[in-house]
């Protein structure tokens, strides 16, 4: 509220070139009858043409863009050219007021949110001595940003055509920088790639690679599966719930039974061929992602997995003594926007399962985020580990045939 009044007071300052609406209702937590019944019955609720929804589920840290949409593929190059530093979060389809405004009014907009300390959102510490105000600020600079954005855009009246009809892929990477491109050349883009990726890997490598992969793909099955395990036997114990008292230890109770059981499977199925069967195994499921214009939008960290190692991989095939930058440079992209999808669902579905207590047992969300977290980590290192295996082995085996003589 305090954001959309300071909003209220710029815009009012320095008019917009259209009319703009503050809608300060409640009931949200109540299945959101307020924002049904503006938008379902109030007449001016069929003159609009966009909506921002201002959301929270933590006391501070950056806003994210969560959603927006659906298709109208204008208000995400709205968001590209006049925020920056721009801050999103994979697609997330939130219960929230967007979503209301989206399904009953069709009226497209973006859902903005802050999720950092969800610890204390929604209990007896959220108040004012928790809010992080730099993030408040923060906040209300982007949304201003953002609506003069679209005021902008809006001014030359309704979009229509491809503008309405494109949805949009996007993502940033670390705030560094913000990627937007149409759902339906990303479709084209992806599949054309992976089908690339995967016909010059069986070329060269045969049905090894193929292997390799399903290899991969069960080390992976098995890693997670030993963490939801873990999190299961935590929650089954007097210690349930201790990662939300403290958070820190989730880390020291999920992240080694994922280490054990892809070391463990790695070892056990003798994985060869690993960076090819790894690409191959993301670019196949860049493929199935990519067959559908709704599960695309979800596609593109299997496809930058598969798309810039499988460059590196030809390139070093041109440039032998630039292998090794290459390899580790190929990886570095896809890396940081997988950890920080991952880092940011910590950030988010932790504290949300554990105030849910006991419909959907915490532990076993977190054990599986941190499961996800250890297979990227594993993603880029698993040559090293290949490496590490291997060693081991040889080790083993000479100390064998010394004590053999």
């Amino acid at each position: 509220m305090a954001i959309m009044t300071e909003l209220l007071r710029l815009i009012l300052r320095s008019p917009f070139p259209i009319d703009v609406i503050f809608n300060f209702n409640g009931g949200e937590e109540v299945l959101m009858p307020a924002a049904h019944g503006f938008v379902t019955s109030h007449p001016w609720a069929s003159s609009i043409c966009a909506q921002i929804n201002l959301e929270a589920a933590g006391s501070g840290g950056r806003e994210l863009l969560f959603q927006a949409g659906p298709s109208n593929r204008w208000i995400a190059e709205a968001y590209k050219s006049h925020v920056s530093p721009c801050f999103t979060r994979a697609s997330y389809r939130g219960e929230t007021d967007f979503r209301i405004y989206r399904d009953f009014g069709d009226i497209p907009g973006a859902d903005f949110a802050v999720l950092t300390n969800g610890w204390v959102y929604h209990t007896w510490r959220d108040d004012l001595g928790h809010l992080d105000f730099r993030s408040v600020q923060r906040y209300g600079e982007t949304v201003f940003e953002f609506a003069t954005g679209l005021a902008k855009k809006l001014k030359e009246g309704r979009p229509h055509g491809a503008e309405v009809a494109d949805a949009a892929v996007f993502f940033d990477v670390g705030g560094l920088f913000f990627v937007e491109y149409a759902a339906a050349k990303a479709q084209q883009l992806h599949v054309a790639v992976g089908s690339v990726a995967v016909s010059g890997l069986l070329w060269f490598g045969g049905w090894r690679v193929l292997l390799a992969a399903a290899k991969l793909l069960l080390c992976a099955l098995a890693s997670t599966t030993l963490a939801l395990l873990s999190g299961i036997l935590v929650a089954s114990t007097p210690a349930a719930m201790v990662a939300a008292g403290h958070p820190e230890l989730g880390a020291l109770l999920f992240v080694p039974p994922t280490v054990i059981g892809f070391l463990g499977c790695f070892q056990f199925l003798r994985v060869e061929e690993v960076e090819r069967g790894s690409i191959a195994l993301a670019s196949i499921l860049s493929l199935v992602l990519s067959s559908s214009p709704v599960t695309v939008m979800a596609s593109y960290p299997f496809f930058l997995w598969s798309a810039l190692p499988a460059l590196a991989m030809a390139l070093k095939a041109v440039i032998p003594l630039a292998s090794a930058p290459l390899a580790v440079g190929s990886y570095v992209l896809p890396w940081m926007l997988s950890i920080q999808m991952l880092v940011l669902g910590v950030d988010f579905l932790g504290p949300l399962t554990f105030r849910s207590g006991t419909t959907i047992p915490g532990d076993l969300v977190i054990a599986a985020l941190y499961g996800l977290l250890t297979l990227c980590a594993f993603y880029i290192f698993e040559p090293t580990c290949a490496f590490f295996v291997f060693f081991f082995e040889v080790a083993a085996f000479d100390r064998l045939e010394l004590l053999c003589v």
